[in-house]
């Protein structure tokens, strides 16, 4: 079955034309093909035994080179606590944020990316970056790495630029990290020039080395991103900047540096993608149905709808017997999905929304933190059992920092998990009035008596 569904896989990328032609393979916008002058130039596929490891090098852009901090340390109880205020390249960004899922890659430093929220045309003087951060635990050291429009090379002044990144950074097969850059403002979005969409980056950690591979989805943004080591997959939602958002899911093969599928355009939600241990992705369909994409076949279905009637928010990965946790927004629910017998089963309704889950090693519990969309001081930790759906509230953070001397966080959009499960890294965002413009770097570490 294993050697079938492989030889299968790399069917599709050699055969994509084909594919389109029986209406599962390339479809619209492909049509919109940016003239040969503003294509990226040839990336070498990602081949391990080529990937440059000289950590002698660094290619961390100079202006960023002072761009970084050490971390502060408080207790709360048996909790202890470590954080720092994001070391900011410059004072007058729109709002510097954070909006996308961090990495604990395997060299064992922390990597997340933090906004200026600026576009072209809004009134700011920037058109729009943003900054990758790395966290060295050994060090004790937070410090910039990258940013999007350096990596980019051909940025116009005046054009829009980049900046978030609200995708979940990855790891890919050989160690290095995709992540995916995302418009400031869609009400400012402008596609002209060299400016046709957003960019795949790809971040190599012993160099530091930030690069861009190009626009693979032109004139439409990319707000999610899973990758899939095993074939070399990575995968993606987009949506139109107007109103209805439009909004698609597509497949692009690391190897062959090419989308080779692209779904229809429907009204859906773009936040995220699920992957099980099979390599099939999970997204939002219209309304509250669950989308299932199976590279083997190149086709997309309906597998289930959410009871509750939400929509796809995030997502665990997936545990020994193959299921994983799903989490909806409207309402905040967890659910477990059994790939094989594609069944949603309804756990439990969170205290409050909640955009990132994320298991701990014994696969036992899963820890979440609320967002900060809805302007509550609150910021508590949580902990769900995976089996019984029983939450229960490890530690009042909000409280733990604003004792510490931060300001009051009021969300955050990601949670991980070390190896060890001792540690988790959150990064929520806080600043006044409205809770954005200084984002946080926090590392809790659990005590005995918190592990499951």
């Amino acid at each position: 079955m294993g050697a079938e569904r492989t030889m299968s896989h790399r069917l599709i990328l050699v055969l994509p034309l084909a594919l389109a032609a029986c209406g599962t393979g390339r479809l619209d916008p492909f049509e919109k093909v940016p003239p040969a002058a503003l294509r990226p130039p040839e990336h070498p596929a990602e081949q391990c035994d080529a990937v440059d490891t000289d950590e002698t090098k660094s290619f961390v852009p100079a202006a960023l080179e002072p761009v970084s901090t050490g971390l502060s340390a408080w207790s709360s109880g048996e909790f202890q606590i470590e954080w720092a205020p994001y070391p900011l390249w410059y004072p007058d960004a729109r709002q510097w944020a954070i909006w996308g899922k961090g990495l604990i890659a395997s060299n064992g430093r922390h990597y997340s990316a933090v906004g200026d929220g600026d576009s072209a045309g809004d009134d700011t003087p920037r058109d729009g970056n943003t900054v990758l951060y790395e966290f060295d635990p050994v060090l004790g050291r937070l410090r910039a790495v990258g940013d999007v429009l350096t990596a980019s090379g051909n940025h116009v002044p005046g054009e829009n630029g980049y900046a978030k990144i609200q995708a979940r950074i990855s790891e890919g097969p050989c160690g290095l990290l995709y992540m995916h850059s995302y418009w400031g403002s869609p009400r400012f979005v402008t596609y002209t020039g060299n400016y046709q969409g957003d960019l795949l980056l790809r971040y190599n950690p012993w160099t530091k080395g930030l690069e861009s591979l190009g626009t693979k989805i032109f004139q439409m943004g990319v707000p999610s991103i899973a990758l899939f080591r095993p074939d070399r997959m990575i995968y993606g939602t987009a949506s139109t900047p107007t109103e209805p958002r439009e909004t698609i899911f597509w497949a692009y093969a690391i190897d062959s540096d090419s989308v080779v599928f692209q779904s229809p355009r429907r009204q859906a939600t773009d936040k995220h993608i699920a992957l099980d241990r099979d390599g099939h992705a999970y997204y939002s369909g219209i309304g509250s149905s669950l989308m299932r994409y199976d590279p083997a076949s190149n086709t997309e279905t309906v597998l289930a709808d959410f009871s509750g009637g939400g929509t796809l928010r995030g997502s665990t990965r997936p545990v020994a017997d193959g299921s994983l946790l799903l989490i909806t927004v409207e309402p905040n629910e967890v659910y477990r999905l059994d790939p094989l017998a594609g069944a949603l089963t309804l756990l439990a309704t969170l205290p409050r929304q909640a955009s990132d889950v994320e298991l701990d090693p014994t696969e036992r519990v899963a820890y979440f933190v609320p967002v900060g969309l809805d302007g509550r001081p609150s910021f508590e930790l949580y902990e769900l059992d995976r089996t019984s759906g029983s939450i229960r509230m490890l530690l009042d953070l909000g409280a733990a920092l604003v004792a510490a001397g931060t300001g009051a966080p009021r969300g955050s959009y990601t949670i991980d998990v070390t190896p060890d499960g001792r540690t988790l890294y959150v990064t929520p965002n806080s600043g006044e009035p409205d809770g954005f413009g200084v984002p946080l770097f926090v590392a809790v570490h659990l005590p005995d008596s918190a592990l499951p």
